[in-house]
């Protein structure tokens, strides 16, 4: 099974902003539940509008909850590019998410969001979201501190605010568990953090577990000029090493991204460059290029349909110890949305592997909704 067609997390438009504020969900969404320019910059000043202050949730006289879920059935099929690979196979699926989440501003310069939800075939609650944020360390928004688990991520490429089914081959963001110092100002935002570790041993001749060390870092910074932006972000990512003698081992993140607006399309290119040093010998490594373009079109004047169009690719550099791989994703999706809270769509996508040389196809039809 191709299992990057499943992501974990799903897209989800919050209308517990629109209650409170009583703005409507247009005022931060171009095509939900993706964020435009307006919705990035209310959320990076801590759920406020521009220049006006938001109050404690509380203050609305109820809890500002959301709840999101969505339901799919899906035809998948896998096959073999030749007939030794192995027989076709279908299956039909049925998935389902439901989410919770909860977000505001608890005090004048306090703003938080709270998120668990589960998946039908594994009933498992998992925590999406759960951070604190304490803006205008600097007065405007200059300097915010971040705490929590939260996506260290480019906002225009949110793996949870896509508008597919089918999750992104390239890796856009970075599940992130600690400190982030964030800001904005003029046509710039930025972002540093440091976040937790996922090693669990020490190297050396005698590996032990250790405990989860503040050792991750990354930076990032945003350009936006009108409607365009520019994105880039580095990720430093200490993990187990394979090898006795050595300590530690760095993965290296690169990403490049940007927004190209013209008339009602949106094109996103994004360039991904991960690499993990010395598997499983000294001086070597594994490479991997992802190449990702996005292109979003509203087909009426008021966005209640909408089209998504996504190639992916995925370029593996051959080592001494596996060879060069090429992993392809293609998605076309037609959504309409129904009312402001629930969305109905179908969407074909593609996967392709070369090395095993095995695709499959998957056509889904599934609906959105959120309260």
């Amino acid at each position: 099974m191709f299992t990057w067609l499943a992501g974990a997390k799903k897209s989800a438009a919050l209308p517990l902003f629109s209650r409170t504020l009583g703005e409507p969900c247009a005022r931060c969404h171009g095509v939900l539940p993706r964020l435009d320019a307006a919705g990035i910059a209310f959320a990076e000043r801590g759920y406020r509008m521009a220049g006006r202050d938001s109050g404690p949730a509380w203050q609305a006289g109820e809890m500002p909850l959301s709840v999101v879920g969505s339901e799919s059935f899906s035809d998948s099929r896998s096959g073999a590019r030749s007939p030794a690979s192995g027989r076709p196979t279908t299956e039909m699926l049925h998935r389902g998410s439901l989410q919770i989440h909860s977000a505001g501003v608890t005090l004048r310069r306090i703003s938080y969001h709270v998120a668990a939800g589960f998946e039908k075939s594994t009933e498992d609650v998992q925590s999406e979201a759960a951070f604190l944020q304490v803006d205008d360390l600097i007065r405007g928004g200059a300097l915010n501190l971040k705490a929590g688990h939260f996506d260290a991520e480019i906002p225009f490429l949110s793996p949870t605010r896509r508008t597919t089914l089918a999750s992104y081959l390239s890796p856009v963001a970075f599940d992130a568990r600690g400190l982030e110092l964030n800001g904005r100002r003029s046509t710039w935002t930025y972002a540093a953090g440091l976040a937790l570790s996922d090693r669990r041993f020490s190297g050396g001749p005698h590996p032990s577990r250790i405990g989860r060390q503040w050792e991750d870092m990354y930076l990032r910074m945003t350009r936006n000029v009108g409607a365009q932006s520019v994105a880039a972000q580095m990720l430093f990512d200490r993990q187990d090493s394979e090898l006795p003698t050595l300590t530690w081992v760095q993965h290296l993140r690169a990403q490049v991204a940007g927004t190209l607006s013209l008339s009602r399309l949106t094109i996103i290119p994004s360039y991904v460059f991960d690499r993990f040093d010395d598997r499983p010998a000294p001086g070597l490594h594994e490479r991997h290029q992802y190449y990702l373009l996005e292109t979003l079109m509203p087909l009426d004047a008021r966005g209640c349909w909408a089209v998504t169009g996504r190639y992916e690719h995925d370029y593996r550099t051959r080592n001494a110890y596996d060879p060069e791989e090429h992993r392809d994703l293609a998605a076309f999706d037609l959504g309409w949305q129904a009312t402001e809270n629930a969305r109905v769509a179908v969407e074909w996508a593609h996967a392709d592997e070369r090395l095993d040389r095995r695709h499959q196809d998957e056509v889904d039809a599934y609906v959105q909704a959120s309260w």
